[in-house]
């Protein structure tokens, strides 16, 4: 009987206790607060990976883009790519997409125009996720990722 009395007290004891301090204890207060913590790090590699790679499919797209302005302005030329980045036809375009691929890298970049020949081309830029590797196309239509810039001194220009 007396166990038994002590085992009530004790439960009416706890209930008391429990009552009287109501909350959390900072041990469950660091757990919660250490799982947030890595759950945003995770978040925040992930959206940096992202925007990255978002950046490339911008300049790849820009360089794609550039490639239609050569042909257009071959086509007015009498088949002639000669010095066609010059072209007033297209001069505000053109000045629009290094803008924009400047702006996808958020630093000044050197985009390479081959064109000192008649029947080729080459526009490479290069990569926000690997600025040693370059998007380029060429006249042929050849879209490649390299590890140089196109060189306007070789012919016919074609991607590295």
């Amino acid at each position: 009987m007396q166990t038994k009395r002590l085992l009530i007290m004790t439960a009416y004891n706890w209930r008391k206790l429990k009552l009287q301090y109501k909350g959390f204890t900072l041990i469950e207060l660091l757990v919660v607060i250490g799982i947030i913590g890595i759950l945003a790090s995770l978040v925040a590699a992930a959206t940096i990976s992202a925007r990255q790679k978002a950046a490339d499919t911008r300049i790849k797209n820009d360089v794609r883009q550039l490639r239609w302005l050569a042909e257009i302005v071959y086509t007015n030329q009498n088949s002639d790519f000669i010095d066609w980045s010059f072209s007033p036809q297209i001069a505000n375009d053109l000045a629009i997409l290094t803008a924009d691929i400047t702006a996808a890298h958020q630093t000044e970049v050197t985009i390479s125009i081959g064109q000192s020949d008649t029947q080729s081309f080459c526009v490479s830029a290069p990569l926000k996720t690997n600025s040693n590797q370059h998007y380029c196309i060429d006249a042929s239509r050849e879209i490649s990722i390299s590890n140089s810039p196109c060189r306007d001194d070789i012919t016919p220009h074609v991607c590295p």
